[in-house]
């Protein structure tokens, strides 16, 4: 099923996909006439929670194969037979509460999705319609169902979750490390190898040498490593990007640590190669502040008491319901 689907199966964990009993590729051979879980009076069958996992079935498939794409498979029909079990538990909520969508809201979502996804042209809805196999009546009540799901969450979740400053700042104390930036340096090295003899090697030791006095002459460093340098960024200038001082060799990172931004360091000897260092900048450790944070902290609390509270909700309605799960895994 295309965007049409998408639409109306949207508050999902997933989201919906292709035509009612087609697969793809390599797909494991499954039966899409079975019921997969009883809701009440209420079947979901097989073929409608692979309805709404196929689009993660194509990038399953095209990144896994064998008892390990089964396995994948496996998880995401669960957590899609899962999604399908709430919605229905939520409809038969909202049925039991005599929950009324006026058919203006309806006809609103129906103008927006036809002017979003069809530029305004009823006509190519009714063409997509066709092709799905689906009357506009069916499609509009899946537009319903899917409004009343929202506005359901909306009234037994998301008007529930209270987030105030004290949570702000207890995410933010607890979770300090996430904002904490260590200290980092932006250096330039011109490298020589050292060679596999000693005659090679000091060869390498005087041509460092040299390059010293031509920077100490006036040359910039970056001409120079371009010139000399046998290291991979040569043609950078031996520019590095910002990192933490521990990422380099421990030779390197001390030299770094002796000098002032702009100050050239003398010879450093590795085990295999002789180096020439410029520090062009240093940062020191820091923490984001809590201001600068905030906000996605608060977004992050909230969605997190969201999906809680939202958790809770399903259960509740759950263990009012029966609900029977009939096929667990197809694949």
């Amino acid at each position: 099923m295309n965007v049409l689907r998408n639409v109306c199966l949207g508050v999902l964990v997933l989201a919906a996909g292709a035509v009612r009993g087609q697969t793809n590729g390599a797909m494991p051979a499954v039966v899409l006439d079975r019921v997969a879980a009883y809701v009440n009076e209420h079947a979901v069958t097989v073929s409608d929670v692979l309805q709404v996992i196929q689009p993660v079935q194509r990038q399953l498939m095209a990144r896994y194969g064998g008892e390990e794409l089964k396995a994948r498979l496996g998880d995401a029909y669960r957590a899609g037979l899962e999604s399908l079990i709430a919605r229905k538990l939520i409809l038969e909520a909202a049925e039991a509460e005599n929950l009324q969508l006026p058919d203006w809201v309806v006809e609103n979502r129906v103008t927006e999705i036809i002017a979003d996804q069809f530029e305004g042209d009823r006509m190519a809805l009714m063409d997509a319609l066709a092709r799905d196999r689906l009357t506009y009546d069916e499609w509009r009540d899946e537009i319903r169902q899917h409004l009343v799901v929202q506005y359901m969450r909306a009234m037994h979740v998301d008007q529930k979750v209270s987030v105030g400053p004290l949570d702000v700042r207890r995410a933010y104390e607890e979770n300090l490390e996430a904002y904490r930036t260590p200290a980092q340096v932006k250096v330039r090295t011109i490298m020589l190898s050292k060679g596999d003899t000693a005659e090679a090697a000091a060869g390498s030791l005087e041509k460092a040498r040299r390059v010293l006095e031509r920077i100490a002459a006036g040359e910039d460093f970056a001409m120079v490593a371009r010139d000399i340098s046998e290291g991979p960024a040569a043609g950078e200038g031996g520019e590095r990007d910002w990192m933490a001082p521990e990422y380099l060799h421990s030779a390197l990172a001390e030299a770094a640590e002796r000098l002032a931004p702009g100050e050239v360091s003398g010879v450093i000897e590795t085990d295999r190669n002789l180096y020439v260092l410029k520090l062009e900048g240093r940062k020191e450790a820091s923490v984001q502040p809590f201001a600068a944070v905030q906000p996605e902290i608060e977004a992050r609390v909230r969605a997190e008491k969201s999906e809680a509270l939202y958790d809770a909700w399903i259960d509740r309605l759950r263990q009012q319901a029966y609900v029977k799960v009939v096929v667990e895994d197809p694949f």
